[in-house]
């Protein structure tokens, strides 16, 4: 049932994902349930064509890839919560999520008429928001992104622009702030924290530290299918880089047949 109570509308939890990351839907949705065992469901999964085995998780299928943009705005139309949590598949929760922190965060952002929040984001620059534990946003504090954000759903569909990348799509939630937007907000210093993960992928490649995550907790991905090339710009680390990023390419353009469509969670590891 969707995060609710009088005085807060229904919260929905969005993960922002394509059929070429579906590897890593396994893995998300393993450590996601883990340590948010209380999350809204159905969880909202923005795919092409595949979908993700679990009865907790609705796959939207967009179709064939038309930029984040495009992809985002078709997957939100089709939501009705006037909340939303938007994740993107490869920062990976590695501490429990704070449920009734979480509740009291949004009772402040709906009284505050919050349009945007920060949950991952900090500090002490920016006005205060009185009564809440959140700091305003402004032209001279541009802490203002898409991943790991409370929005509103109406201004998810505003800054969706069809076409755009998420770097686009993230410049124009800037831009709003530079045209005296007021209500996008961040956490306080002493504000409890919201939201923790590990960014697994950058790149289209599994970071040391992501991979180090798995193998902490068990899990071995399938580096044939996402390598963890060397780091830094040496022309070995670049050349090693892009003879790799061939060999994905070549592999994701076979991926999907009858049989792939629909990728399966970690059974042997869900508690």
């Amino acid at each position: 049932m969707p995060l609710s109570n009088q005085s807060v509308p229904p919260c929905a939890v969005v993960i922002s994902s394509c059929d070429a990351y579906s590897d890593l839907w396994p893995y998300f949705f393993h450590f996601f349930f883990k340590h948010w065992p209380t999350a809204p469901t159905p969880v909202y999964l923005i795919a092409n064509e595949r979908t993700y085995g679990d009865p907790r998780v609705k796959t939207i299928n967009v179709g064939p890839d038309q930029q984040w943009g495009s992809n985002t705005r078709l997957a939100i139309s089709q939501i009705d919560e006037e909340l939303v949590v938007l994740l993107l598949d490869d920062f990976f929760f590695d501490a429990p999520f704070p449920t009734e922190t979480f509740r009291q965060t949004l009772e402040q952002f709906t009284t505050a008429k919050g349009r945007l929040l920060e949950l991952r984001l900090h500090g002490e620059a920016g006005e205060a928001v009185h009564g809440t534990g959140f700091r305003r946003a402004d032209p001279q504090n541009l802490c203002a992104g898409i991943n790991s954000n409370l929005w509103r759903r109406d201004l998810l569909l505003e800054i969706a622009e069809p076409g755009l990348n998420i770097w686009q799509c993230e410049s124009l939630v800037r831009k709003k702030l530079r045209e005296g937007e007021k209500n996008f907000f961040f956490m306080d210093q002493q504000a409890p924290k919201q939201i923790s993960f590990v960014e697994g992928v950058r790149g289209r490649f599994w970071k040391p530290e992501g991979l180090a995550y798995m193998r902490k907790n068990g899990i071995e991905p399938d580096l044939g299918w996402r390598p963890c090339p060397p780091q830094g710009n040496s022309f070995f680390a670049k050349l090693i880089r892009s003879w790799q990023k061939r060999g994905m390419d070549r592999r994701r353009a076979a991926m999907v047949t009858p049989s792939s469509l629909e990728i399966l969670p970690l059974a042997s590891l869900e508690s």
